[in-house]
């Protein structure tokens, strides 16, 4: 089957590609839990009578699709997935086995398994292998290892988080996608598959989803618009032609608002954003408020939230 790849401005701008993908039998790949609810909420205004509920995808549930689709019988199938708070505790024990007359002190500091987490997580989402520490470390093997760098101490951790999921038959999610690649060796499903949202794609996600073109699946991308020069977007990474952009790509105004009284600035910030387009707003825009963005820090979000609705209710 074809491999099409468009671009979009706003997410908005592909509502009709979108129905046509959902008539079409498509699933749905996004890259995050908040992507899977907008994208539901696109779909079902989109099409508001629908015979089943779409099926939006993550990582890990497009591992299961396959597993279910191709019927590898000779796969070994993991039981149990871990999550984050699961990878720590794990790593947590391991460390706790490293013989100490042969680590750092620093090894043993509570917070090192939590520091130590996130570099599971990255080797494994761009498929690092203990033969590739092996050689970054000059080492042959775990057991002769002297665990006297950085370095050394994470490729022992590695090596042993790794054999413990597998004696363990379990998986992490970070690579979900290295063990749907390795499932599409035994057969070819009849999937088709709409990947949606990713700006860039990592090195496991690369390599599966360079796998289902190979095999000639159906897959549709719509990439997030960038205009950064030099960035890696998906479509540069998969060496895919823009067939067209969906929406009009335009800069956006910036406006940076002063002089505010701190103590009360989400509320003045939300009765301003309540009258753009009056002359009492103080905002110079005419346009609908899907098309305003505003940059506030993270921990604040829920208070200028509640603040927007209490104006919005009042308008």
């Amino acid at each position: 089957m074809a491999v099409a790849a468009e671009r979009y401005v706003r997410i908005s701008d592909t509502i009709g590609v979108l129905r046509d993908l959902l008539d079409r039998g498509f699933a749905f790949l996004v890259p995050s839990g908040p992507d899977e609810e907008a994208l539901l909420e696109i779909l079902l205004d989109a099409s508001p009578v629908l015979d089943e509920r779409p099926h939006i995808l993550r990582w890990k549930d497009l591992y299961r699709l396959i597993l279910r689709e191709a019927y590898p019988r000779s796969l070994d199938r993991a039981s149990r997935m871990m999550d984050p708070a699961d990878r720590y505790l794990v790593l947590r024990w391991l460390t706790g086995t490293l013989p100490k007359d042969r680590c750092p002190s620093w090894v043993f500091d509570p917070l090192f398994p939590e520091l130590a987490a996130p570099q599971m997580m990255e080797f494994m989402r761009e498929e690092v292998t203990r033969r590739h520490l092996f050689a970054a470390n000059g080492c042959e093997s775990c057991e002769s290892c002297p665990l006297d760098s950085p370095g050394r101490v994470l490729c022992h951790l590695f090596c042993a988080y790794q054999d413990y999921l597998r004696e363990n038959r379990m998986a992490d999610e970070a690579e979900m996608p290295t063990l749907t690649r390795q499932a599409l060796e035994g057969a070819v499903p009849s999937v088709k598959l709409a990947v949606v949202g990713f700006m860039s794609f990592t090195h496991g996600q690369l390599n599966l989803l360079r796998k289902m073109i190979e095999l000639g699946m159906g897959l549709h991308f719509l990439f997030p618009w960038i205009d950064l020069e030099g960035f890696p977007h998906g479509a540069r990474q998969l060496n895919l032609p823009i067939s067209r952009t969906l929406g009009e790509p335009r800069p956006p105004r910036v406006l940076r608002i002063m002089g505010i009284d701190p103590s009360h600035q989400y509320e003045e910030l939300a009765r301003r954003i309540s009258l753009l387009g009056d002359e009492k707003g103080g905002i110079p825009f005419q346009g609908p408020l899907d098309q305003v963005a505003l940059s506030v820090p993270m921990e604040d979000i829920r208070t200028l939230t509640h603040q927007l609705h209490l104006s919005l209710i009042h308008i």
